[in-house]
């Protein structure tokens, strides 16, 4: 799409209804089986280490024993003595209350970046092809990727989208979305700074323009077409024929509500390294920024439905498919899940077995 088809004396303005149809930007997919594979390889490549060197070993530990929210029910479960694989983690859903392994918590990673972001991977003899790159990328994002997604029931695939700008350009675009994400947002305001925005990406020769990027964005969060409503999208950076993301940016996450948001305590102390499996670095600062909860607005118009019906959010029974909420009994051992009846807590024993033991 021409940026000159939304233009103003000040700059381009945002497209009205935002289509990924429209949209300039090259996508390309890490499919479910690359992603087992490459998180079975980071397990191994964990497991190889002490248990006092492994960062992520330590802070899931951490994590699964630390006191409970004012629910009661813990964010991460791993059992007592259990080794540190994905079988034995299992985190408590923030769509529907239930606790699942990430085991089970299978996705997809789908890479959008500008044309030129690809060429220039391809002009690098170590990537060639954006498949390679993407796949590099995943590996580098993997144990923010697995976190992430494995707190959502619903989720599938995790779109990221490479973006070759500075990190204060990130957060402003943040900022600006989450903005307008409010009902009653200053529109003139926001189509100042979204001029802005553009134009110092332009400024610097960034990619993509913020007009595909904005579109990018909302199409994900509000058109139907997309084909799965994703509970969050990612800005990675993008350095085109380097590979070096730290030199340039670090990573961020927005969520499409602030219920889709694990807790920012957990998300901050998450370790952040140069790669899966440790980093000898002491200044090593990693891919991925916590610095704060990016969020757009609780029922932003930007969104779509994820649930027209209400059948699918809310604490339900544990037992996967199962859509009921009322009449749930807790588990009489672990006191962390829920069951409609005693059959549905039989049938998910093999699952929740793994878990289930007296609170510590």
């Amino acid at each position: 799409m021409s940026t000159s088809t939304a233009s103003s004396k000040c700059g381009p303005r945002p497209v009205g209804t935002a289509r990924i149809s429209m949209s300039s930007l090259v996508p390309c997919e890490v499919d479910t089986g690359i992603i087992l594979t490459l998180r079975d390889k980071l397990f191994e490549k964990e497991g190889e280490l002490d248990d006092d060197k492994s960062l992520t070993a330590q802070w899931y530990r951490k994590a699964a024993t630390r006191d409970p929210p004012i629910t009661g029910k813990r964010s991460i479960v791993w059992k007592r003595d259990a080794p540190f694989e994905a079988e034995n983690l299992y985190f408590r859903a923030l769509d529907t209350g239930r606790l699942l392994t990430m085991d089970l918590a299978d996705f997809r990673v789908q890479v959008y970046a500008h044309h030129s972001v690809w060429a220039g991977y391809a002009e690098n003899p170590k990537v060639k092809t954006k498949k390679t790159a993407s796949q590099m990328l995943t590996w580098l994002l993997l144990p923010n990727l697995l976190l992430l997604r494995s707190f959502h029931d619903i989720c599938g695939d995790v779109p990221i989208l490479l973006a070759d700008w500075t990190d204060d350009l990130v957060i402003r675009a943040f900022e600006y979305w989450i903005a307008r994400s409010k009902p009653d947002h200053d529109a003139e305001a926001l189509d100042l700074e979204f001029s802005s925005i553009y134009n110092e990406i332009q400024r610097i020769n960034g990619l993509p323009c913020f007009v595909q990027a904005d579109l990018f964005v909302r199409s994900m969060f509000g058109d139907s077409g997309v084909g799965y409503l994703p509970p969050f999208i990612i800005i990675a950076p993008a350095m085109g024929s380097h590979w070096a993301l730290h030199h340039r940016g670090m990573a961020r996450v927005l969520f499409r509500a602030p219920d889709c948001a694990p807790p920012l305590s957990l998300l901050q102390s998450f370790p952040q390294l140069c790669g899966p499996g440790g980093c000898n670095d002491e200044d090593c600062k990693g891919f991925f920024a916590y610095e704060q909860l990016w969020a757009l607005h609780s029922g932003s118009p930007m969104v779509r439905s994820d649930d027209p019906h209400g059948n699918t959010r809310g604490d339900l029974c544990n037992q996967w498919g199962c859509k009921k909420k009322k009449g749930l009994t807790v588990c009489s051992v672990c006191k962390e899940a829920k069951y409609c009846s005693r059959e549905h807590q039989k049938r998910d024993w093999r699952f929740h077995k793994v878990v289930c033991e007296a609170p510590w």
